[in-house]
């Protein structure tokens, strides 16, 4: 089993989820316009928030190697907020819709992690990498 960092990477990304809930409590309590929930505002670049998704995305692909199911799962959850809150860091319709997709595919990776489903974890890890590819075939450019 590795001796990692992930523990540290799943502590800090905590916060994330703090305040993703309290976002999704402002999001559904709030009117939402075209530029989602009013007052969002991003704390950190785009380009620092997907550095963020892809050390979570290898600490999944580490947990499923290493059976490290619940850290796994707990990664996997903070993805699915990350993505969520993500939809809200650009105004395109298409960005969002690989955002949203990508949460929702953190959520369903999530649940087979919590029930040591390797295999379907790995189909579901692929799955958000495909939509991670995409997404970044049509934005990365913009992000750089």
């Amino acid at each position: 089993m590795r001796e990692s960092p992930s523990r540290i990477t799943i502590v800090g990304a905590a916060a994330v989820v703090i305040g993703g809930a309290a976002l999704l409590g402002i999001a559904q309590t709030t009117p939402k316009t075209s530029e989602g929930p009013p007052g969002f505002k991003p704390v950190q670049p785009l380009g620092r928030m997907m550095e963020g998704q892809k050390l979570l995305y290898a600490q999944i692909k580490d947990g499923i190697t290493d059976e490290a199911w619940e850290e796994a799962a707990t990664a996997a959850w903070i993805l699915a907020e990350i993505a969520n809150a993500n939809r809200y860091q650009k105004d395109h319709p298409d960005y969002r819709r690989f955002a949203g997709t990508m949460s929702q595919q953190c959520v369903d990776l999530a649940n087979a992690l919590h029930h040591r489903d390797a295999k379907l974890s790995k189909d579901r890890t692929i799955a958000v990498g495909r939509t991670c590819g995409a997404c970044h075939d049509q934005f990365q450019k913009e992000v750089k």
